[in-house]
C-alpha cells in the first residue's frame, strides 16, 4: 500500500507516489521522451512553464507571473517554419529580422528600420519636429517641419508638382523659395495678396 523506492549508493533517486512518480537527480535519455495529446511537461515550483501539444497546436505557455523569456548564451534565436523556412532572426549584438516567404522584408540596424518593398498604413505617419521624409537615393527630396514652419526642400533638379485632378494645398501662408532658402520666389498669403518676385524683389502684387 506505498511507494517503490529505486536508490543509488543508498541516496534515493526513484519513488512512486499516489499520482504518478518523484525523481530526485536529473534524467539521461538516449532516444526522446514521448508525451501524448495534452499532457503537459510543467516546468518550475508552481508550474509556471507548460509545454504541450493539444491535438492541432504545440504550445510553450507562461502560466504564472513574470515574462517568457527565450535566451542564448552562444548564438543566434531563429524561428523556423517547415524546418528550413526562417520567419524571423534575433541576431545577438545585432538586428532583428523579419521575413515573408523566406525572403527579409524588415531589418532593425543601429540607426533604425529597412524596409525591403513597400510600407503600407492603416494609420498615420508621424514623424516629430525637425525629422525628415527623405526621398531619394541620396535624400534629394525633404518633408519636414521645424517647430515653426512645414518644407518642401528639392537640392537637385526641379520640383515637379503634378496631378490629374484637383490639386489642393491648404495652408494661412505659402512661399516658394530657393534651395538656399534666402531668396522668395513667390509667396501666396491667405486672406490677403499673392506676390511675384524676380530676383528675391518683388514685381507684382494682387
Amino acid at each position: 500500500d506505498g511507494a517503490v523506492e529505486l536508490y543509488h549508493n543508498d541516496a534515493k533517486k526513484f519513488e512512486t507516489t499516489s499520482t504518478g512518480v518523484s525523481i530526485t537527480g536529473g534524467i539521461t535519455a538516449t532516444s526522446h521522451v514521448t508525451l501524448p495529446d495534452d499532457v503537459r511537461l510543467k516546468v518550475g515550483t508552481g508550474e509556471d512553464l507548460h509545454i504541450y501539444h493539444n491535438q492541432s497546436n504545440s504550445v510553450i505557455r507562461e502560466e504564472g507571473t513574470g515574462n517568457l523569456n527565450i535566451q542564448t548564451t552562444g548564438g543566434n534565436v531563429e524561428i523556423l517554419t517547415n524546418t528550413t523556412e526562417t520567419s524571423a532572426k534575433f541576431i545577438s549584438n545585432g538586428a532583428v529580422e523579419l521575413y515573408h516567404d523566406n525572403s527579409k522584408k524588415i531589418e532593425t540596424t543601429s540607426t533604425g528600420v529597412n524596409i525591403t518593398g513597400n510600407l503600407i498604413a492603416t494609420g498615420n505617419l508621424n514623424v516629430n519636429d525637425n525629422g525628415n521624409i527623405n526621398v531619394g537615393n541620396s535624400g534629394d527630396l525633404q518633408l519636414f517641419h521645424n517647430g515653426t514652419n512645414s518644407f518642401i526642400d528639392s537640392d537637385t533638379g526641379n520640383l515637379v508638382i503634378s496631378s490629374v485632378a484637383d490639386l489642393r494645398f491648404n495652408s494661412a501662408d505659402y512661399k516658394f523659395m530657393n534651395t538656399a532658402d534666402n531668396e522668395t520666389l513667390a509667396r501666396f498669403i491667405q486672406n490677403g495678396a499673392v506676390e511675384l518676385y524676380f530676383d528675391n524683389s518683388k514685381k507684382l502684387e494682387t
